[in-house]
């Protein structure tokens, strides 16, 4: 999905979109899955987004929001939040 977003084939509402299903699923099954995905399409989308010039503070939300599974998730899932975060507080550059 994230190269179908970098070659202009999604928009970045979809990808919005799909972040905000990702995290639901993860609140309401809570499944460490769900929370995977969100975090590597964030990873994967999170420089094409500053690039493109589009709205990274709903993105960056997110980000934050992702902190409050770190309590209840795996040591590899509290990684790749603190990854996430990370790169963000980068400004999406570099991982």
């Amino acid at each position: 999905m994230s190269h179908l977003y970098r070659v202009d084939f999604l928009n970045y509402k979809i990808i919005h979109n799909c972040v905000v299903i990702l995290i639901r699923n993860a609140e309401e099954g809570g499944s460490e899955l769900m929370i995977e995905y969100a975090v590597t399409l964030m990873k994967h989308v999170g420089p094409f987004i500053v690039q493109r010039k589009e709205d990274i503070c709903e993105f960056d939300g997110y980000v934050t929001y992702l902190q409050k599974f770190k309590e209840a998730a795996s040591d590899q899932i509290k990684f790749s939040i603190d990854e996430l975060t990370e790169f963000r507080d980068r400004n999406w550059i570099g991982i």
